[in-house]
């Protein structure tokens, strides 16, 4: 997983924008035993067999040479991504990769998920 930072500068007179990302942050972990939950539910529709379900905590620097704070004012604007990819390996040999993305609010704030 990676935290994003996105850097939107806005020029008001021109009606410019100009945006930078960069990764602040990267994580990667293998999958921790025992997190693996047969679903037992009697219901056709349910689709679900089986949950891998564990936490795990990201340590992100204070230093906002690293990562600077969420901004929305007129002409900056800096927000966060958290970056998901489960790599999944399949039976017959294959890994296939799904990722998503959330909006997350930078370090030294009260605001979460």
């Amino acid at each position: 997983m990676e935290v994003v930072e996105k850097v939107i500068l806005k020029n008001l007179e021109r009606g410019h924008a100009h945006a930078s990302e960069k990764v602040v942050m990267s994580h990667e972990q293998p999958m921790p035993d025992n997190c693996q939950r047969i679903v037992t539910d009697a219901d056709p529709d349910n689709m679900m067999d089986e949950v891998y379900a564990f936490t795990t905590t990201l340590q992100l620097k204070k230093s906002l040479q690293h990562c600077r704070v969420a901004v929305d004012t007129d002409p900056i604007k800096i927000e966060h991504r958290l970056k998901l990819y489960v790599d999944l390996h399949n039976p017959e040999g294959h890994t296939s990769q799904v990722s998503g993305d959330l909006l997350y609010c930078a370090p030294n704030t009260n605001n979460y998920f």
